[in-house]
């Protein structure tokens, strides 16, 4: 009798003397597999049925499974139909189910939290020297536009007076009238003579500045200056002080002649 076994598929050739009708139990010894078979021979067979499946020996006969007859081609069949799954209920082993890296990771140690590295003195005497420099150029500028900001906000002048520091341009309210320039010789020397006067064009009292003024040629080389103190401190609303000087020697080069006002504090 020939048999087949259902998991690796090997064919053993089983003697007939050990086989007994009904259901038999074999033991294939290629794949360490055991399955049922039911025989169809009425011998007894004369080994129990422990031994007869540890007995079992490949067939060393040639016969292929079409050679079989119809009634085993049958029960081969039936077995392969009846062909059970393989068993995955296994137990896992315990280097599967205990690796370190399924559990949890304990938080980071302090030793290895990351460190925020002190800044650099260097980088505080940087941000110092540029907070500086910042405040010094808004400190320019606020005194180089404190006319524009004294006149738009009256009440920033006492804090650039208590400095020494002008709210108003030199001259502010004061006008120059009937000016009045000739050249002349006295002592044989060229001399100029400036005659003219300043009057309060404002509603308030002024405080008298000095007057300067400069002579140039015609490539604005200056040629001579000279400055006049004022003869009265504070000048009313309205009123006109006149005044007169002249500039000797002259020099024959002089070809313009500004007049301004320049701060009385000046000599």
């Amino acid at each position: 009798m020939f048999t087949m076994c259902p998991n690796c598929h090997r064919i053993y050739d089983v003697p007939a003397d050990k086989i007994k009708p009904g259901k038999q139990v074999f033991h294939c010894k290629a794949c360490n597999y055991t399955f049922e078979q039911t025989t169809q021979s009425d011998e007894e067979p004369d080994m129990t049925q422990t031994a007869l499946a540890e007995n079992l020996k490949p067939a060393t006969s040639s016969v292929t499974p079409d050679q079989l007859d119809e009634n085993e081609r049958k029960d081969v069949a039936a077995v392969l139909e009846e062909e059970q799954k393989p068993c995955f209920t296994q137990k896992i082993p315990s280097f599967l189910t205990e690796n370190p890296l399924s559990e949890p990771l304990s938080e980071m140690p302090d030793a290895f939290m990351p460190i925020e590295e002190p800044t650099p003195k260097h980088h505080y005497c940087q941000k110092l020297i540029i907070f500086f420099l910042i405040l010094l150029m808004l400190l320019s500028l606020i005194i180089a536009a404190r006319f524009y900001i004294a006149r738009r906000f009256p009440f920033t002048q006492p804090f650039y007076q208590r400095f020494g520091l002008q709210t108003e341009p030199v001259g502010t309210g004061l006008d120059f009238k009937d000016t009045f320039f000739d050249v002349m010789k006295e002592d044989d020397v060229p001399t100029l003579l400036v005659k003219g006067a300043v009057v309060n064009t404002s509603d308030t009292d002024r405080k008298m500045p000095f007057i300067h003024l400069i002579l140039t040629n015609s490539t604005g080389e200056k040629t001579g200056e000279q400055t006049l103190a004022p003869v009265k401190e504070i000048v009313s609303p309205g009123e006109v002080l006149p005044f007169e000087t002249k500039i000797k020697p002259m020099s024959l080069q002089t070809r313009r002649i500004d007049i301004t006002f320049k701060k009385a504090e000046s000599s």
